[in-house]
């Protein structure tokens, strides 16, 4: 079933896929998210400032956390009976249980957080920063905040494919050359077909890590992830 919140009618709607939209919880104020997991269906309602939920199976819903005027995405992780959600006005991350209790920021300092996702095998939260024109991800412990994908134009909305975390397949074979000022790296479609061919696809990111001495080139699409590590260089390697 796919659920939705309506803001103009007040309500969270069910439909069947191809089938008409239902009321499944009359009489709102302000619904403007809402997730399933664990038998429960949960939305925010910025109107009441409350997240609220109810039983698949119905019953009378019940408020659970403080949400704010400010919040706009909430996530249910079912694996670690938590939820999230993003505020734009303090600028942070939540983090409740399921029945509300130890509600926490769980990550702070953002930039009009809006859009929220969950890998729940790979234990990672994405989000979006619209003015910054960012997606960012972190750990569903709050640590290790990073870009994804900068410089997007007014990004909205987005959705995880959750598959755990990329098998990392390192290139071994590969040549390069000191042109001075100028390092080249060479890497031989005919010793790494997959990894060649995954840059060359749709939706592939290629990012850069500059260490002292080296860096590491990651070759990411929907596949396995290619790296390519080379350290203990003479000089330093500094990006144009």
């Amino acid at each position: 079933r796919i659920l939705r919140p309506d803001l103009s009618l007040k309500q969270i709607c069910v439909a069947e896929p191809g089938g008409e939209a239902k009321a499944l919880v009359k009489n709102l104020q302000s619904p403007n998210s809402v997730a399933v997991g664990d038998g429960q269906v949960y939305w925010g309602d910025f109107g009441t400032r409350k997240i609220h939920k109810l039983s698949t199976s119905g019953g009378s819903n019940e408020v659970i956390a403080p949400y704010g005027k400010n919040s706009t995405s909430l996530v249910v992780d079912t694996a670690r009976g938590k939820l999230y959600w993003t505020n734009f006005g303090t600028n942070a991350i939540y983090r409740a249980n399921l029945d509300g209790r130890d509600m926490q920021p769980l990550i702070t300092d953002l930039e009009s957080p809006s859009a929220l996702a969950l890998a729940s095998k790979a234990g990672k939260l994405y989000w979006l920063e619209r003015p910054r024109g960012k997606l960012r991800r972190a750990s569903v412990e709050g640590s290790q905040v990073e870009d994804v994908l900068s410089n997007l134009p007014d990004p909205w909305a987005l959705a995880v494919l959750d598959v755990g975390e990329a098998q990392v397949v390192p290139i071994e074979k590969y040549s390069w050359t000191d042109e001075g000022e100028v390092l080249k790296v060479y890497i031989s479609e005919s010793s790494n077909p997959a990894a060649v061919a995954a840059a060359g696809s749709a939706g592939c990111l290629l990012s850069v890590d500059f260490q002292p001495r080296g860096f590491t080139l990651t070759v990411r699409s929907d596949g396995p992830q290619f790296q390519l590590r080379i350290l203990g260089l003479l000089q330093e390697v500094l990006p144009e």
